[in-house]
């Protein structure tokens, strides 16, 4: 009987230490990571609009850069991006703006004084006037990581007072060589400080968006981050947010043939460069330490441009910002 007794209670004192396990240890361990991204993406599929702060940072190379402002998107088109960058002394105000048909980039000096105003003129209709705009959808950029990134791990954990899946991705391995060739191409030396090796998605339980996102290198070091805050997802959004006029006085510069060159000839290796031996189009350009370029200046002599963006993805990955 005492035997018994003793066995009964090592089984209540072991149903109690797995009870407490479960409660505090185990649910990370637990989690589907497979579930979990079929419920981040059934989440976007359902959202139809949103609007969030953020604040990005990146770090490559030991040059710093972060931007802080504000996101709204009503799908499937309407766009609203507005962001503050500060790069060592200097700081840009930046607005992107789709409107229905023309898609605005405007540029200013935190002082106010504009520097430039592209626009582009897009046809919905055609698959690259969709890439432009869905880029800024936060729901698509995740489509995009799923592609380059396999799942590593899962966990729920707490972030602050918000409820999170904290999903770990790893550069898949296709992806990584590929990566690696083209730093190697550009003369990158350090390729493991640059290559975006690991992505770590932090994905908010309760109001079904991204709450912050990291990217670290191959030496587990954070190059990239963003973090949204004042979310709000399927509410409905002024339709002034998505309008938009030149300050006057203004020039406007055209963009609308470039974008549909850089989107419609994807150029192949080997492929003749259709662009080579053709006069470049006159412009004026600023850094972002503010030194200006005009080609009736500088014609004649060779000029390589990147054009990038803070927020882009695929730009992040080049270090260019």
């Amino acid at each position: 009987m005492k035997e018994i007794s003793r066995s009964f209670l090592i089984i209540l004192i072991l149903s109690g230490l797995c009870l407490l396990i479960s409660q505090n240890a185990c649910p990370a361990l637990a989690l589907d990571k497979d579930k979990i991204i079929e419920q981040i993406s059934a989440g976007y599929e359902k959202m139809n609009t949103f609007s969030a702060s953020f604040i990005q940072e990146s770090n490559f190379q030991s040059k710093k850069t972060q931007g802080k402002g504000m996101i709204s998107y009503e799908r499937p088109y309407g766009l609203r991006v507005e962001v503050v960058v500060d790069a060592a002394d200097n700081g840009l105000k930046n607005l992107s703006l789709f409107d229905g048909q023309i898609f605005w980039q405007e540029q200013r000096k935190t002082t106010g004084e504009v520097l430039r105003v592209i626009k582009s003129v897009l046809d919905l209709s055609e698959a690259y006037s969709q890439q432009i705009i869905r880029q800024f959808d936060i729901g698509f950029q995740f489509e995009g990581i799923k592609k380059q990134y396999e799942a590593v791990s899962v966990a729920k954990e707490k972030e602050g007072k918000t409820n999170v899946y904290v999903l770990t991705m790893r550069l898949k391995p296709e992806e990584n060589e590929k990566m690696q060739k083209m730093f190697k191409s550009f003369g990158v030396e350090d390729v493991l400080q640059i290559l975006p090796q690991q992505t770590i998605y932090y994905w908010d339980i309760d109001k079904k968006f991204c709450k912050k996102v990291k990217i670290l290198n191959a030496k587990e070091e954070v190059i990239s981050s963003v973090i949204y805050d004042d979310i709000k997802v399927n509410e409905e959004l002024d339709k002034k947010l998505f309008s938009y006029s030149p300050p006057e006085g203004v020039e406007v510069f055209d963009a609308t043939e470039i974008l549909k060159r850089e989107f419609k000839e994807k150029e192949l290796d080997g492929a003749e460069n259709k662009m080579a031996g053709q006069d470049a189009p006159a412009f004026k350009l600023t850094d972002l330490k503010g030194t200006e370029y005009d080609y009736e200046k500088i014609k004649g002599k060779i000029l390589v441009i990147d054009f990038w963006a803070h927020w882009c993805p695929p730009c992040q990955k080049m270090w260019m910002c």
